[in-house]
């Protein structure tokens, strides 16, 4: 069963699930942020990560799985060892890994069974709908992952339990990225100039009364300033130094254009935070212009989520990652909420990133203070 048909259907439905996104990132956000109009703190990673979960959750599992605490705890804990065994797993000598791995992945296996044990009655209530010809069907990526596996040959594939892994394993590759890039625009927003965040904001509120106060897929495509903040952002802190890695896979190697001689195996990529600092590329690169008012940073009033040689945060060419578009979707109406709804109070300083290996993370104890602005 190709994950990449489940990610095209998902592509393919986004715009019909934008109402639905926006229901549950209301409801999540006034939970995170508060509906108090007096200054209080919020802890931007915990919040983000949480709303985040929530929203992506609501259209992989539907509504009432995505609001079942304890299932979404389970979900991020899983998320969180899952890189980690394997960054611990490569420490250690490739002769030592089958004795270790079973060690140093139990948790990782604990987390995975208490998930299916959440999500199998409704895989299970599904799959006898599915038999019953019911034309009643959710549609949220559950039921897309049920629906390919019945039309699959293998019988493995209608197991609850790899219909499940199949949504946990989506689950990571999605919050995790997302829950970087939103608290890392969150961090710039709030520190950037306080004339660029009035003017998403009224950009957010003239393109509601220009689409008669429908969230819809409209009114996110003419959120162009609040697009252009989020490309910035993703340029100057992308989540990895190096990105769109490839492995040399002919035996004989590989030499470069420029007479380089790579070995069979070994592992090549991009540098991209250096290409997305480098002033040949982007005047004034160490700047950030969130509403893109010179241009020169927006590389030709690029999107988000349009990669190029010069922008690859998502990877390059057919391997981009195909998430991507539900992604901004889902950050796009996060960010809108937020900034439509609440006062970010400016900090002087942006507070700074945290380095792990060649991953750049958002700094996961950094707060803003926040208060609900009248309506």
């Amino acid at each position: 069963m190709s994950s990449y048909r489940k990610t095209a259907t998902l592509t393919r439905s986004t715009p019909n699930l934008i109402p639905v996104i926006y229901d549950e990132v209301a409801v999540s956000s006034d939970e995170d942020w508060g509906t108090n109009a007096n200054w209080h703190e919020v802890n931007v990673y915990n919040a983000v990560q949480h709303i985040i979960a929530r929203a992506s959750n609501r259209v992989f599992v539907g509504q009432e799985l995505c609001r079942n605490e304890e299932m979404l705890k389970v979900a991020q804990r899983w998320s969180v060892l899952f890189p980690i065994s394997g960054m611990i797993l490569r420490q250690i000598p490739e002769l030592l890994r089958p004795l270790v791995a079973p060690l140093i992945t139990s948790p990782n296996h604990w987390y995975a069974r208490r998930f299916i044990k959440y999500l199998k009655p409704e895989i299970l209530r599904r799959q006898s709908a599915t038999a019953a010809d019911s034309k009643e069907k959710p549609n949220d990526f559950m039921q897309w992952t049920i629906d390919a596996a019945e039309r699959s040959d293998l019988e493995a594939e209608r197991s609850p339990r790899i219909i499940a892994l199949r949504i946990l394993a989506t689950i990571f590759g999605t919050i995790h990225t997302s829950t970087f890039i939103t608290s890392n625009i969150v961090l710039d927003l709030a520190s950037c100039d306080p004339e660029n965040l009035s003017e998403i904001r009224q950009e957010i509120r003239d393109a509601l009364v220009n689409n008669d106060n429908k969230w819809d897929k409209s009114l996110v495509q003419r959120l162009v300033k609040l697009d252009s903040s989020m490309r910035e952002s993703a340029r100057l802190r992308t989540f990895t130094l190096t990105n769109v890695l490839r492995r040399v896979v002919n035996p004989k190697g590989l030499v470069t254009p420029d007479g380089a001689k790579l070995p069979y195996g070994a592992l090549i990529g991009l540098p991209t935070m250096g290409i997305h600092n480098d002033e040949d590329i982007y005047k004034d690169a160490a700047n950030e212009k969130p509403t893109g008012k010179s241009g020169s940073n927006n590389a030709g009033g690029r999107s988000f989520v349009s990669v190029s040689p010069k922008y690859h945060p998502f990877g390059l060419g057919r391997h981009a990652c195909p998430g991507r578009f539900f992604a901004s979707a889902e950050l796009r109406l996060l960010l809108a909420y937020l900034v439509l709804n609440y006062d970010i109070e400016h900090q002087p300083e942006r507070v700074a990133p945290q380095y792990v290996g060649t991953v750049l993370l958002p700094p996961s104890k950094a707060t803003v203070r926040v208060r609900r602005i009248a309506k």
